[in-house]
């Protein structure tokens, strides 16, 4: 919805990464820690675990959620000045797929 209004810039970012650090107990569930990444910068967020998501045979995957200041989030994905025209928070639903270690 937010790329169709123009407020993302795709061109830009066509690809976010979220590389976990950490996973441990929270409230309520298990947290991950890690780092979302685009190509115009980085930023620490701690997500909650929701459930393993469906993936290609081999592949295992987990959705995971949480929130961001949306000024945070614009300084990512959008173009500047988007985050005036957004709620204060940003929730992120993201499939985010397990792999082994980089050796």
């Amino acid at each position: 919805m937010l790329t169709g209004a123009g407020l993302v810039d795709a061109t830009a970012n066509p690809v976010i990464h979220f590389a976990s650090t950490w996973l441990r107990p929270g409230d309520g569930g298990m947290r991950v820690d890690g780092r979302l990444v685009t190509k115009t910068g980085g930023l620490e967020l701690t997500l909650s675990l929701a459930e393993p998501a469906a993936l290609a045979p081999g592949r295992v995957g987990f959705r995971v959620r949480g929130s961001l200041p949306s000024s945070r989030a614009a300084r990512l994905l959008a173009h500047p000045g988007v985050e005036r025209l957004l709620d204060p928070n940003m929730r992120l639903d993201l499939i985010v797929e397990a792999l082994a270690p980089a050796s």
